[in-house]
């Protein structure tokens, strides 16, 4: 049977029942799963009957019950998807911008986004606008791709981080990246560079301590740098010369950087927990009671039981799974 595109719900203005129901599974999806899942692998199988529902309730290693609801007369269907901040940041970007149909809806992932994601995922974003006003000749790719989601500058506030000379420090890399980036078009190209530079600093850096007052052996290390480098601009770009750029400098200037950040800190599952019991909140149809013939697990549930789900909010549901199934 042909599979339509879930996003088919934001575009049709009176779903808002069947959005919120599909809302609220995905959601504990992502949970039960691990995974978050891109709209692009999420879609809807019709099941042929407008009044028919599926119910699931799945129970995890540790015992967990997991309660999901499809929305009415479809069947959700999940493809690929990653656990990373990344892939959580950009499914809430990318479902605020397809509720304009939906403002109600709208304004509460807006101003969760704004509340839970935007001061811990988007820190990264103020604090790279912040060095380009601080460092000369900076630009966001040359720090952006190993900054975002990964970490944040050491500083709490604007005071402790105006006492570091940001420009002295990051002199060295600026240049470094320059040489590259006259010679590179690509601005994908140009950042996965740079965090793949970032990565052979995070490995080699801990070697530094121990040779820094060793001439020879501190000489080693920069060369170890410079070929492992060279590694990763041929294996991406042809033809670039990296003859002007002094590696020595653009090694200290990223380790010394290194010691001034620390690792965003985010706990995702209870992240999506919040946003999940907001949507269990968030009820203005329930589809239960427009269901005539819903399927608990694949198997029909009698009349009676029917009629006593009925009774039950769906937050309920979700959190006393056993008490009426």
């Amino acid at each position: 049977m042909e599979e339509i595109p879930i996003t088919t719900f934001f575009y049709i203005p009176d779903k808002e029942s069947s959005l919120i129901t599909s809302l609220r599974s995905i959601t504990s999806s992502f949970i039960f799963d691990k995974k978050i899942y891109p709209y692009s692998s999420i879609s809807l199988l019709s099941l042929k009957d407008s009044n028919k529902k599926l119910i699931e309730i799945k129970e995890t290693k540790d015992k967990d019950l997991f309660y999901f609801e499809h929305p009415l007369s479809f069947r959700l269907l999940y493809k690929e998807g990653e656990w990373s901040y990344k892939s959580w940041d950009e499914w809430l970007k990318k479902t605020i911008s397809l509720l304009d149909y939906y403002p109600v809806i709208k304004e509460k992932f807006q101003s969760f986004y704004k509340r839970e994601i935007d001061p811990i995922l988007g820190i990264s974003f103020y604090q790279v606008k912040y060095l380009k006003d601080k460092v000369t000749g900076l630009e966001e790719s040359m720090i952006l791709p190993f900054l975002k989601y990964q970490y944040r500058l050491e500083g709490k506030t604007l005071k402790e981080l105006n006492t570091i000379d940001w420009n002295s420090m990051l002199g060295g890399h600026v240049d470094a990246t320059n040489v590259l980036y006259h010679q590179i078009a690509s601005k994908e190209k140009k950042e996965t560079i740079v965090l793949m530079v970032y990565k052979i600093i995070k490995i080699l850096y801990p070697r530094l301590e121990k040779v820094y007052h060793i001439p020879k052996k501190m000489d080693m290390l920069v060369m170890d740098f410079k070929r492992e480098v060279n590694k990763v601009i041929q294996n991406e770009v042809n033809f670039v010369s990296t003859n002007k750029i002094l590696f020595r400098e653009w090694f200290l200037s990223l380790s010394q950087f290194l010691l001034y950040l620390k690792p965003i800190e985010f706990n995702i599952k209870e992240n999506i927990l919040k946003l999940n019991i907001i949507l269990y909140l968030t009820c203005k149809e329930d589809e239960v009671q427009q269901s005539k013939h819903i399927y608990y697990n694949e198997k029909k549930m009698d009349y009676k039981k029917i009629e006593s789900l009925k009774e039950i909010h769906p937050f309920m549901r979700n959190i006393y799974t056993l008490h009426y199934i």
